[in-house]
């Protein structure tokens, strides 16, 4: 309840990239959260402006997560275990 995607849409196909967005936490102070894990995510911007304008994510940006084919269980584990601490935070 407290991690809001954002532009997600259950009719258009996406690629591996989630962004959102966490209650309570700006992006650039969940960046160095995640980072304690070793968890890599972009924050802020992600040099697009003009987009996050249009979602209205500016001028803070989001959160992004990315996933391949090389992401596997033990990664999905660490982030649940990330946010879940988060979670108990606020």
């Amino acid at each position: 309840d407290f991690i809001h995607v954002v532009g997600a849409d259950k009719d258009v196909p996406y690629v591996g990239i989630v962004s959102c967005l966490i209650d309570g936490i700006s992006s650039d102070s969940a960046g160095p959260l995640f980072d304690e894990h070793d968890i890599a995510i972009r924050t802020g911007l992600q040099c697009a402006p003009l987009a996050h304008k249009f979602l209205g994510t500016f001028p803070a940006g989001t959160l992004r997560f990315s996933i391949s084919y090389f992401t596997t269980e033990r990664d999905f584990e660490a982030l649940k275990s990330v946010l879940d601490e988060i979670e108990e935070d606020i």
